[in-house]
């Protein structure tokens, strides 16, 4: 193989449009906070803050519906009474709680692979549970590793609860049962994708505007308009029609091979670097075609062939390029020329012929004239 062969299908290759990297994460909203419904009572020491039995207490709002505020931090919630409770002079520590409620929407791409989503409390008093609303659980579900109690925690992997679509609502629950403090701060949601963990950032959009089943964060790259998003057919209109970051691939006006021609522009093999309009012939065989010409190899007047040339007017050969017929003889050229082949060979049959005709219509002649002899 030559050089000059490996050099231009290294260069081919290098030329090769290679799909952008489509700006596709998971993602979440801010915090949100809702206050519920005020102290509620249980009238006995439940023996220990942030108890799981108190949570039988809780009734958290509907996370779809209104009634949602910002939270102090969208990022973290950082929720803190400044160690201060409502619960002051109201009822005795653990007797009694007061429950605050904090949600966040997210969206996993299915395209990626997470292995697992949890949450961290930094510091939590007195405790917090973590809730998953999905299309699987639209009542919503408690892992028994979803708590984090006094001081801080991480809670189990939820993603068992999420993955069966990708837009979930994750609501921690947080009780106060003691007047002594009340505060949640430092909280995130992790996920575990491409063998890392990652916090789920909330600077992105989740949201599926267009109603196609694509937000921004899934890679949709046009949100307004619902054919356009990822896995949609690519079409040969000059748009990015499957968020790919490639225009047209896959039809006619795309240039698979990098070469400079696409199908539309004459590219005869769009799947080789070394077939395109104008590419150098191979003179030495006989039926690959390079140039995309239809005259292949030696066939090719760049080769010395006659492929695509206009044939003569006449039936044979103009040996004398005067545009007579050679078939009658050349009046245009010398008078004593004889007949000749398209080959240039002389037809002595066609002469032959001739002489028997012209014997032929003698012999009536001498017999008319023998009879009319005295």
């Amino acid at each position: 193989m030559s050089r000059s062969f490996i050099i231009t299908v290294l260069l081919v290759s290098l030329s090769i449009p290679v799909p952008a990297d489509a700006d596709i994460l998971a993602c979440r909203t801010d915090w949100e906070r809702h206050d519920g419904q005020g102290l509620q009572s249980w009238g006995f020491d439940s023996g220990q803050h942030g108890a799981i039995m108190e949570y039988d207490y809780a009734a958290i709002p509907d996370p779809y519906a209104s009634g949602w505020t910002p939270a102090p931090s969208g990022q973290s919630i950082d929720y803190n009474l400044s160690g201060n409770s409502t619960l002051c002079d109201q009822v005795e520590c653990r007797t009694g709680a007061e429950f605050t409620y904090f949600k966040t929407h997210i969206y996993l791409p299915p395209q990626l692979e997470f292995t697992e989503a949890w949450v961290d409390v930094t510091i939590v008093d007195d405790g917090v549970r973590m809730t998953v609303f999905s299309p699987l659980h639209p009542a919503g579900v408690t892992d028994p590793g979803g708590y984090a109690f006094l001081g801080g925690g991480v809670s189990s992997n939820l993603l068992a609860y999420m993955s069966d679509d990708p837009w979930s609502v994750v609501v921690l629950t947080h009780v106060d049962d003691c007047c002594s403090a009340s505060y949640i701060e430092g909280v995130d949601f992790y996920v575990y994708v491409g063998g890392r963990p990652e916090a789920v950032p909330t600077d992105c959009d989740i949201w599926d505007d267009d109603g196609d089943g694509w937000p921004e964060a899934g890679g949709d790259c046009d949100d307004t308009d619902p054919n356009r998003h990822p896995g949609a057919e690519e079409l040969p209109n000059g748009i990015d029609d499957d968020c790919d970051g490639v225009i047209d691939e896959g039809t006619d006006l795309f240039d698979d091979d990098g070469d400079g021609f696409s199908e539309e522009d004459g590219d005869c093999n769009d799947g080789s670097g070394l077939y395109s309009p104008g590419a150098p012939e191979d003179c030495s065989q006989h039926d690959l075609d390079f140039d995309c010409d239809g005259c292949p190899g030696s066939t090719d007047p760049d080769c010395g062939g006659t492929c695509g040339e206009e044939p003569d007017d006449d039936d044979d050969a103009d040996d004398d390029d005067a545009g007579d017929d050679d078939d009658i003889g050349d009046p245009a050229g010398d008078p004593g020329a004889t007949l000749s082949s398209p080959g240039g060979c002389e037809c002595l049959d066609q002469e032959i012929d001739l002489q028997w005709l012209g014997l032929l219509l003698l012999v009536p002649a001498l017999r008319r004239q023998r009879h009319d002899a005295p």
